[in-house]
């Protein structure tokens, strides 16, 4: 029987105990140069996971087992900890929290680096995929890459268009070979690839179909085709590459099939 009241009472004490160390803590948070109350700040138990927001006044109200430390923290302000001992109400006010961000530098190069470390977009034509195009040259391959429109106005003249420009006049398009500009003087645009390389001598053609002001200037306005030719000091010997092809094949015009073949040889010689 003396064990049990024993017990009992060891129990009625912790409890007792255990009640009076449960504190409630209300308060106002406001902003130390303004004054002004502040909404959304976090109050949470340090070391615990109890916390609550506080309201449109900036009021809180919080429980918790003393002692304890609470922990305001809001963005934009200093976090403050407070120690608690008992039932209290308490005004807080956050000063605004000054941090440097890590400056972010945006540039943009002419130097000769790979597509994915670039700063905008390329679709690439690279010597594989010129040797192999099934069209009669290079350049008529390119409106197999994306975000490019070819308008073909006549045999020999085909104009790139980017960006949504439909117009066989798109004089901001620019064109380069090996950095030289493609187009005839007194024009002020180029003549798709009249006065361009063959095939042969075609290393890669890169297609920027966005804005390249930024890289080659407003005449780049809607994008740029930048054709490299082969170097002679890495691509030496002889070189002979020939097409053969028909059209007007079953296309009842009545002109029968008419061939279409091309020979180009190339020589390189570093001395």
């Amino acid at each position: 029987m003396k064990k049990h009241i024993l017990t009992i009472f060891i129990f009625i004490s912790t409890l007792a105990q255990t009640i009076a160390q449960v504190a409630t803590v209300t308060g106002k948070i406001t902003d130390a140069q303004t004054q002004k109350p502040i909404q959304g700040v976090t109050i949470r138990v340090k070391g615990k996971l109890a916390g609550t927001q506080t309201n449109a006044n900036g009021s809180f109200s919080i429980s918790l087992k003393t002692p304890a430390s609470i922990v305001v923290t809001m963005i934009g302000y200093e976090a403050k900890a407070i120690d608690i001992a008992n039932n209290q109400a308490i005004d807080i006010s956050l000063s605004p929290a000054n941090s440097e961000l890590d400056p972010v530098v945006v540039t943009a190069s002419r130097v000769e680096e790979r597509i994915l470390r670039s700063p905008v977009s390329i679709e690439k034509m690279d010597i594989r995929q010129v040797q192999q195009t099934p069209s009669a040259n290079y350049y008529d391959g390119l409106q197999n890459i994306k975000s490019l429109d070819m308008v073909t106005s006549s045999l020999t003249y085909k104009q790139i268009n980017t960006r949504g420009f439909n117009s066989t006049g798109n004089g901001r398009f620019l064109q380069l070979v090996d950095g030289i500009d493609n187009q005839p003087a007194g024009l002020g645009f180029a003549m798709g690839n009249l006065f361009g390389p063959h095939d042969l001598d075609v290393e890669s053609a890169e297609l920027i179909a966005g804005a390249a002001s930024a890289l080659y200037g407003p005449i780049a306005f809607n994008g740029l085709l930048n054709t490299r030719t082969k170097n002679p000091f890495d691509f030496q010997g002889l070189s002979i590459q020939t097409k053969f092809g028909l059209n007007h094949v079953g296309d009842g015009t009545g002109l029968g099939a008419k061939p279409m073949s091309d020979l180009a040889l190339r020589y390189a010689k570093v001395f």
